[in-house]
């Protein structure tokens, strides 16, 4: 090939990325009740911005052809004068093959510009329809879903090539002065437990106003350092492995039908972008000292809290 496969891969994958959001993952099933005009009113609205995105998805397919043609003629100009990856060329040669070069980054910027903002245009819909919908009150198998929901579709990191992935990517935590902003989802450490809340105002740089998010009146103060950001973007561990809890890592997991989070060891990396880890949490009634495995999606498993999870050489902690 004459272009390396990373600077590729964000293509192939951000159009199945866009097409899955375009097709209807946009918002979870609507339910069969009566809609008020506000709910009404609301789901015009999806449904307008759900066929935006499936219009503009489309213009990806020309774009993408314009991309395969432009490879696909760097490489048919390789192959008809024999050359081969950093050989020496000059003259009418050279010229022809920067001007081939060109063409094909120019198509490949322009496709991943396009693509990026359809990714933005869809959270930031996302987003907003949370905003509407969070006031509402929901029953323990509502809120279930809600959560499993937000789990799925939490955006999927796709940094430039060579890049480093930033923190709150997969497993990669947050430095300790980074603030957390109002509406961050958090583990909270309250009454010697920790469990889901949203942060709803900030007090100062270490004092955070949080919500329990199965207890619409449970709001507590609570210092930063008793607090955990979840994870804004999942990690593909095609490029960003290392961005996921290994095996044996201790970390703090969802319980799952809970909104509890407790302590745990990783049984199994995800593998792709849409599976889960496998995580066994501590137990003492069973002779390991560990539960069966579970299904945690990867917004919910997070760094254990203890010494930030890593031991004094950097490395996460793992289950001896």
């Amino acid at each position: 090939m004459i272009c390396r496969g990373n600077i590729l891969l964000f293509f192939f994958r951000s159009d199945s990325i866009c097409q899955r959001f375009a097709v209807g993952h946009l918002m979870p099933p609507r339910s069969g009740r009566r809609l008020s005009n506000q709910q009404k009113k609301d789901e015009d609205e999806k449904r307008q911005f759900t066929q935006s995105v499936r219009e503009k998805a489309k213009l990806m397919v020309p774009m993408k052809n314009e991309v395969n043609k432009c490879l696909a003629n760097l490489q048919s100009f390789y192959d008809k004068n024999k050359l081969s990856i950093g050989c020496k060329v000059s003259g009418q040669m050279r010229s022809k093959l920067i001007a081939l070069h060109t063409r094909a980054l120019e198509a490949l910027e322009a496709e991943e510009k396009f693509q990026r903002g359809l990714m933005d245009d869809i959270e930031r819909f996302r987003k907003l329809r949370s905003e509407v919908r969070k006031d509402s009150r929901l029953d323990c198998g509502s809120l279930m879903e809600r959560l499993s929901y937000r789990a799925r579709t939490l955006p999927l990191w796709i940094g430039p090539v060579d890049s480093y992935p930033p923190p709150l990517v997969g497993g990669i935590a947050a430095p300790d002065d980074t603030p957390v902003k109002e509406g961050a989802f958090v583990a909270a450490l309250i009454s010697g437990v920790w469990i889901l809340a949203e942060v709803i105002s900030v007090h100062s740089t270490n004092k955070y106003e949080v919500k329990d998010v199965d207890g619409e009146q449970n709001v507590k103060v609570v210092a930063k350092s008793r607090l955990i950001q979840l994870p804004c973007w999942r990690a593909d561990p095609l490029r960003d492995s290392h961005a996921l809890f290994p095996r044996n890592a201790i970390v703090l997991a969802l319980y799952p039908q809970t909104t509890c989070f407790y302590k745990g060891a990783v049984e199994r990396a995800p593998r792709t972008a849409d599976e889960d880890y496998l995580i066994a949490f501590e137990d003492s009634t069973y002779k390991t000292g560990y539960s069966p495995p579970f299904s945690v999606p990867q917004r919910y498993v997070l760094t254990h809290k203890k010494n930030l999870g890593y031991g004094s050489d950097g490395l996460p902690k793992v289950r001896k």
